[in-house]
């Protein structure tokens, strides 16, 4: 307990403040007063803490000067699992995919998750396709969304038993067998209906 009787602030609570300020999900302000309220950092990084405290969050590099400092304390595979697995599901899961995540899905595609092929090809291929244009696209959406579930399930599948093993920051281990990376060996027949 701290003084006042409040909670200590856990490690993993930390790393996920560091890993949130890294993403963008939090606002330089927001980072900075929390490490002036979370003395806790001095116990689980030392000198880092000091770091924090003395770099001057209103000047125009801060974010990156944050970024440069966090880098090396950031669990990346572990918060990185979390977050993709929690969009996967959001796919799978819902009666209507939202865009907001298969946007996700797709810029984690480029930026290294090449065992999204699939699901990114489909979302550029969705926006792009001119033969959709004046058509009824009930039917055409609910067949995307079910490829896109049916995606989504078989990465789930693959993330959940270690098949793929997220290693750090858009980087990962693929221990599935060929004929399980479709989406690098066949990736006409996910295109099937």
């Amino acid at each position: 307990m701290r003084q006042g009787g409040t909670k200590l602030v856990s490690k993993e609570s930390i790393e996920a403040n560091f890993y949130n300020i890294y993403k963008r999900m939090i606002s330089i302000k927001e980072f900075e007063n929390w490490v002036y309220r979370t003395p806790e950092i001095e116990l689980f990084y030392g000198e880092l803490y000091f770091s924090l405290i003395d770099l001057n969050y209103n000047q125009k590099y801060a974010g990156r000067d944050v970024m440069k400092l966090l880098e090396e304390y950031i669990p990346f595979a572990h918060f990185e699992y979390v977050r993709l697995t929690r969009c996967l599901k959001a796919v799978s899961n819902e009666e209507k995919i939202q865009s907001g995540v298969l946007e996700q899905l797709y810029e984690d595609y480029c930026r290294g998750y090449s065992f999204l092929r699939f699901i990114g090809l489909s979302c550029v291929g969705e926006a792009d396709d001119p033969d959709l244009a004046g058509h009824d696209l009930t039917h055409h959406r609910q067949v995307f969304y079910w490829k896109m579930k049916c995606e989504a399930d078989r990465l789930l599948g693959s993330l959940e038993n270690g098949d793929i093993l997220l290693t750090g920051e858009y980087q990962y281990t693929d221990n599935r067998s060929d004929e399980d990376r479709i989406e690098f060996t066949n990736i006409g027949k996910l295109f099937q209906t």
